[in-house]
């Protein structure tokens, strides 16, 4: 088995908190902006200064998330996205809900590698292609405190696979590896 994700567990510390502080002078406003904002344009995002449909690509992202408050941020990095995470969170900008304050994590390849998408919780079905995310997961770590699922087809159709609070998983598996097309957390 491989070794769960720890940037994403247990909070902030060493190089993650040297990264948050880089990120937030990089970042400057962004806790008074969208992300504590409560207006959303599903299937936009945040990047670079620049509004960017998500299912026309990710225009050179490697990672995003779309917070409970239906805003969606991406990042060159990885590391900017876990410092917008910190930041949202130092500010009390990530709300506590029914299933906590963590995300669901998908990747686009095995091992947390490849692309990033967080989704914070709960979540009725929605369209990974919203995300520009459809047929991408091969890996995953539910970091709330609600079971999620992902179906084969869209609005939660076809096969699905449980992915329970707070656990992970490297690999999907052939069955699975680039076949998600919705999911559900809740």
């Amino acid at each position: 088995m491989y070794p769960r994700p720890t940037s994403m567990r247990g909070g902030i510390s060493g190089w993650r908190l040297a990264a948050a502080c880089v990120a937030a002078a990089t970042l400057g406003s962004l806790a008074s902006t969208s992300v504590v904002s409560a207006s959303a344009n599903p299937g936009t995002a945040s990047y670079e200064g620049q509004t960017i449909s998500l299912s026309q690509g990710w225009q050179g992202a490697t990672a995003c998330v779309a917070f409970a408050t239906g805003n969606t941020e991406c990042f060159a990095t990885r590391a900017g996205l876990q410092a917008a995470i910190a930041l949202a969170s130092s500010v009390g900008a990530i709300p506590a809900t029914s299933c906590g304050a963590g995300f669901l994590y998908l990747f686009s390849s095995a091992n947390y590698e490849g692309s990033e998408l967080a989704l914070a919780g709960p979540l009725a079905w929605s369209n990974l292609s919203n995300y520009g995310f459809s047929d991408e997961m091969s890996s995953w770590d539910n970091t709330t405190s609600c079971t999620a699922y992902v179906a084969k087809g869209t609005n939660g159709s076809g096969s699905q696979l449980t992915m329970p609070a707070n656990d992970y998983s490297a690999y999907v598996g052939s069955s699975w590896d680039h076949l998600a097309q919705s999911v559900r957390i809740g």
